[in-house]
């Protein structure tokens, strides 16, 4: 492994910059922005392979709106717009599907409320385009792939592809296990992709009670910034492999098999991330 100072590596990497790591303070829009799949606003309720339909337990005994959009049948979902207020929870459910996030931000303000689940065995090959941000308030993953399930995550193809997946506070990763529980397989091919956690959580991998670990985190491009939260790890794993790309990450690897960092640049840094959502 190539192991920098992050100053080095930031001077080194053109277009990095610190936008990669913080959310846009700048922006102040409302709660829902016209939330498309494939073009079609979710007010529709259905479309080709998706459903999106209240939670009507959790509308009644808690007085709130809660939505889930569906993807039930294998496909290619390209999902764009802004929600902050709940209504909008994606559940990947026991198919393969090919999604992209463009320009897609969602947050769910809600303890133990997922934002992009896969479940089931599902498998999600994601590409990234333009800023894209899903944020988890507590206790679950901004992406939550489980035991079984496989995450696959791109750039669209021009060089653009952000992400930012983060639990703001408990137990859950940024991507990976839901609170403290097992992790699937997580894949990073390109894009640049920011992950952090709060309280116990890891930025990206299982649960911060898995025992014994498990999941698998493998890197073969794109740009991985990982932040634990203060009582936990960055990256915590049953195996792990570095076969590629940027890895930048604040504190200690967590993994049950050696890491293979011989394709990768790994830096050591001290990375800020918020820990709160912009107003609004």
């Amino acid at each position: 492994a190539d192991y920098v100072e992050h100053a080095q590596y930031a001077e080194s990497t053109p277009g990095l910059g610190a936008r990669m790591f913080i959310l846009d303070q700048d922006v102040h829009p409302d709660d829902w922005v016209g939330v498309s799949i494939n073009g079609v606003d979710l007010s529709a309720r259905t479309g080709t392979g998706w459903t999106y339909t209240p939670d009507n337990k959790n509308s009644l005994i808690h007085n709130y709106s809660a939505f889930t959009l569906k993807i039930s049948e294998p496909g290619t979902y390209v999902m764009s717009g802004r929600c902050t207020n709940s209504d909008v929870r994606v559940c990947v459910d026991g198919v393969s599907a090919a999604v992209t996030f463009s320009d897609l931000v969602l947050k769910v303000p809600r303890s133990g409320q997922a934002v992009f689940t896969l479940k089931n065995g599902a498998r999600v090959d994601l590409k990234l385009d333009g800023w894209n941000e899903l944020v988890a308030e507590k206790n679950n993953a901004g992406i939550t792939v489980p035991n079984g399930c496989e995450l696959d995550i791109d750039d669209a193809g021009n060089g653009t592809g952000y992400l930012t997946a983060m639990c703001l506070s408990g137990n859950a990763a940024g991507i990976g296990a839901a609170s403290s529980g097992d992790c699937g397989t997580i894949r990073i091919r390109g894009g640049r992709i920011s992950v952090s956690s709060g309280t116990c959580g890891v930025g990206i991998g299982c649960g911060w009670g898995a025992d014994p670990l498990n999941g698998m985190l493998e890197i073969y491009g794109g740009t991985l910034c990982a932040t634990g939260s203060r009582w936990c790890y960055p990256i915590k794993a049953a195996s792990c492999v570095f076969a590629g790309g940027n890895v930048v990450v604040s504190g200690e690897l967590v993994v049950g098999a050696a890491v293979n960092a011989e394709g990768s640049k790994v830096v050591y840094a001290e990375v800020v991330l918020p820990t709160t959502w912009p107003d609004g």
